[in-house]
C-alpha cells in the first residue's frame, strides 16, 4: 500500500484541483466576465488573471491564495484523512455517515474533475494516478470502512455475508493487489475464496470475510485495529446462529492483527484446529471458554453463546 502523504501535500493537490476545475469552469461558460466570476468564486478569489489558470499552478505565491479550507472537497478529504491516520476503534466507526459525509463525497468531487488537459502542462495525473496522493487518501479510507463494516457486520449484526473486494484487501495489507488477487479464487484451492458479491457490487468478485481477515492478520503490512472486547460481549445475546457464534473469538483476534498460529500456541492446538473452530468444524463447548480467553474474550459468556447456539446437542 502506498504510504499516507502528509495533510499539506493533500491540501496541496486539492489547490491544483481547484485551479483545474475553475479553468475547465472559464472554458465551460466562456472566457468573458460570466466565466471570470465563476473561476474566483471556486477559488476564493476577488478576481482571476485573464491567461489559463493552470499555467499558475508553479507559482507557490498563486496556490498559496486559492482557499480550499472550508470547501466541500477539503472537508470531505478532511473526514477522510482523520479516519486514515488515526483510525477510532472498530466498534465507534459511524460507516454509514462516514461513507455518506467522507469517501462518497471525496470519490463524488474527484469524478468531476477534468480528465484531459486543455494544452500546456497537464496536472490531471494529481487526482486521477492512482499513487496520487487524493487517490491514495480515498482507496485508505474505503478500506478501513470496509473493514469497520465486516467486522461490525459479524459481532455486532451476526453476518456472514459482507466480504472483501481484492483492492481492498490490498490496501489494508499493504500489498499490491495483482499479489492479492494470486491469492483469491472460488475453487477453494487458495487462501481466500471468492463469491459473487451482492447489491450494487453485482459486477464483483468479494473474497469470504473470515478468510480474508485470517490471511490479512497473517501480513506485516497489516497492523491491526483497536476493538472492545466490552463491546463483543455486549453483542452476543443478538448471535442466534452456530456459524456466526463459532467464527467471534477469531474475527475479535484477527482484527486486531492477531494470527491463528498465535492463537492456536496459546490453547496449544494445530492451527488447522483453530482454522476449523471458526468455520463450525468440530466445535466442543468443553473448549468454548479456552478459545474465547485466548483471544482476550470472556469465556463463560461465549461458553453460553455456543450451548444456546447449538443447542446444546454437542456438550463434549
Amino acid at each position: 500500500m502506498n504510504t499516507l502523504p502528509p495533510w499539506a501535500r493533500v491540501l496541496e493537490d486539492l489547490r491544483i484541483a481547484a485551479v483545474l476545475k475553475a479553468d475547465d469552469t472559464r472554458y465551460f461558460l466562456g472566457m468573458n466576465d460570466r466565466g471570470n466570476a465563476a473561476a474566483a468564486a471556486i477559488l476564493g478569489m476577488e478576481d482571476v488573471p485573464a491567461q489559463h489558470l493552470d499555467d499558475l499552478i508553479a507559482s507557490e505565491a498563486f496556490l498559496a491564495e486559492v482557499a480550499i479550507e472550508g470547501s466541500g472537497i477539503e472537508r470531505a478529504a478532511h473526514r477522510c484523512y482523520r479516519l486514515v491516520s488515526a483510525p477510532p476503534a472498530l466498534q465507534d466507526i459511524d460507516v454509514s455517515d462516514e461513507r455518506a459525509e467522507g469517501t462518497d463525497w471525496l470519490s463524488y468531487f474527484l469524478s468531476a474533475l477534468p480528465r484531459e488537459a486543455m494544452g500546456g502542462l497537464d496536472h490531471t495525473g494529481v487526482y486521477l494516478a492512482p499513487d496520487a496522493p487524493l487517490q491514495i487518501l480515498l482507496t485508505a479510507a474505503s478500506a478501513t470502512l470496509a473493514i469497520a463494516e465486516v467486522v461490525q457486520g459479524i459481532l455486532c449484526d451476526g453476518q456472514l455475508e459482507i466480504g472483501f473486494s481484492a483492492q481492498e484487501i490490498a490496501t489494508l495489507g499493504g500489498l499490491d493487489v495483482r499479489s492479492v488477487r494470486n491469492v483469491m479464487g472460488p475453487r477453494g484451492n487458495k487462501p481466500i475464496r471468492t463469491t459473487a458479491a451482492l447489491g450494487p457490487r453485482a459486477d464483483y468478485v468479494e473474497g469470504n470475510p473470515l478468510d480474508a481477515l485470517e490471511w490479512l492478520a497473517g501480513r506485516r503490512g497489516f497492523s491491526g485495529y483497536e476493538i472492545s472486547s466490552d463491546w463483543v460481549e455486549q453483542h452476543l445475546p443478538q448471535i442466534n446462529t452456530l456459524a456466526v457464534a463459532a467464527a467471534i473469538p477469531a474475527v475479535f483476534a484477527w482484527a486486531q492483527g492477531v494470527t491463528t498460529t498465535t492463537l492456536a500456541k496459546r490453547l496449544s492446538w494445530p492451527a488447522e484446529r483453530v482454522s476449523g473452530w471458526v468455520r463450525g468444524k468440530d466445535i466442543r463447548l468443553t473448549e468454548a471458554a479456552a478459545l474465547a480467553e485466548a483471544a482476550g474474550l470472556d469465556g463463560t459468556a461465549y461458553r453460553a453463546l455456543i450451548e444456546r447456539t447449538s443447542g446444546a446437542h454437542n456438550p463434549q
